[in-house]
């Protein structure tokens, strides 16, 4: 029986809680027996697919006899002087300039040349000089990422949690994170945020689960962080909850690729807001005031995936979105409402350009009519209808009746349609809009391939 070494062994440790709560959560979506362990089967034969390496140990590096690792060396040393050497110069044999200009320039600019490298070569820096021996403890900009090492999670938690330990007490303004199945994730965030982090972007592998947020772990607030980025993550109310009240500089918000468990997104200070190919687990307020860009978006096919099925179920309210310019709302989902705090007060009237999904065919155009209706600058409007239809049929119908709605778009100029070639809903939409919009002078139709 092949044996494996002690890292390999705690490494299973992570994974064994990623196990229990993926098979939780596939048990709380699950409708039947069947359907649980028919998910659960699926579930395991992806992983096994897209992720064997989880299971297979690194190989150990060999040690070279002394000789041929001088001789090694030697070959690597002569190489490296060839190539600073100008081979096209007629001095090629002069001396090499020993002057360290590098080392001369101020900490501010030394800094912003660390931003561009990873975690990894800017604590390599040290050994450059003694001018560089401590810089990189205060580099404001740390990339961090698990494909550096080869997905060897082991290694990878042992740098992290040693580069986070000898950095210092420094004020961070960047930090980006991409892991692997670590629940130690959840302390490393919670170290950036401590130390004032303007800039937080973290990113669990894709090709693993969603990553916990463990509440007890990760506090989200901070009167420092400007723009937060999450992706493929599970994100409850309880750790989304202080992104709403004690995040006062927050103003880009992009959630990418994770599970919602949150009733409201209603901060003051929010300017943009992306939600890209999530699930919702339960109905969202969107009631954000300062709110300048909002993206809601999911694929354009029919999914019948836990995904699909979960952001299906949601219901979404939109409320005092008085101050967007921009609003693209292609997800699917069961119903949409829409909220003001006034009853005389316009709900988009700031919004200049549209973009909505097949959900605005909804009881009888009803989204898209309270759109047009108050949106008083809109010029552009983008309607992306489904690939596929399982009852064009019965939405022919609705788009027949809807031809009675009125409303009045005196700055409509353009409307974009996407659509599959000979779908009979595109030109009573047409007609409908050209109708009830004096301005509109062009209806750009284009096809999905």
């Amino acid at each position: 029986m092949k044996s494996f070494g002690a890292d390999f062994i705690d490494g299973l440790i992570d994974l064994e809680r990623v196990a229990a709560r993926l098979e939780l959560r596939v048990y709380s979506v699950a409708l039947s027996k069947i359907e649980y362990l028919r998910r659960l089967s699926i579930r395991m034969l992806h992983l096994e697919v897209e992720s064997p390496f989880l299971l297979v140990p690194q190989p150990p590096q060999l040690d070279l006899p002394s000789h041929e690792l001088n001789h090694r060396l030697e070959v690597n040393r002569n190489d490296f002087k060839d190539g600073l050497l100008d081979s096209d110069s007629p001095g090629r044999h002069m001396k090499l300039c020993v002057y360290d200009r590098l080392s001369d320039l101020p900490d501010a600019m030394l800094h912003h040349v660390m931003s561009f490298l990873s975690a990894q070569e800017v604590s390599r820096t040290c050994v450059l000089s003694r001018r560089w021996r401590l810089l990189w403890a205060s580099a404001p900009c740390l990339d961090i990422s698990i494909d550096k090492f080869a997905n060897d999670r082991v290694r990878f938690s042992k740098f992290v949690d040693q580069f986070l330990l000898l950095r210092g007490p420094a004020s961070l303004d960047t930090f980006r994170l991409h892991s692997f199945a670590i629940d130690r994730a959840c302390n490393w965030i919670e170290h950036a945020i401590k130390h004032n982090v303007r800039v937080l972007e973290f990113t669990e592998c894709i090709r693993w689960e969603p990553f916990y947020l463990e509440p007890q772990l990760i506090a989200l607030a901070s009167r420092f962080l400007k723009c937060l980025k999450l992706t493929n993550v599970t994100l409850t109310a309880e750790v989304f909850d202080p992104l709403n009240h004690a995040c006062p500089a927050l103003e880009n918000l992009q959630l990418i690729r994770s599970f919602l468990e949150v009733p409201v997104i209603s901060s003051n200070s929010l300017k943009k807001l992306d939600i890209i190919h999530c699930s919702l687990l339960g109905d969202l307020v969107i009631c954000a005031p300062n709110l300048i860009s909002l993206h809601f978006e999911s694929p354009q096919c029919k999914s019948s995936s836990l995904e699909g099925s979960s952001i299906t179920r949601a219901m979404v309210t939109l409320c005092d979105l008085s101050n967007a310019n921009n609003i693209e709302l292609t997800f699917f989902v069961r119903k949409v409402r829409f909220g003001r705090k006034t009853p005389r007060c316009l709900f988009f009237d700031s919004l200049r350009n549209l973009c909505l999904g097949e959900w605005f065919l909804y009881d009888k155009f009803f989204p898209l009519v309270v759109f047009l209706r108050h949106s008083p600058l809109l010029e552009n409007l983008t309607l992306k209808l489904k690939m596929e239809s399982s009852d064009e049929g019965k939405e022919m119908d609705a788009v027949c009746l809807c031809k009675t709605r009125s409303f009045s778009s005196d700055r409509l100029k353009k409307v974009t349609i996407f659509c599959r070639e000979g779908d009979a809903r595109v030109a009573a939409l047409a007609t409908m809009l050209r109708a009830n919009a004096s301005s509109l002078a062009e209806v750009d139709i284009k096809y999905y391939y």
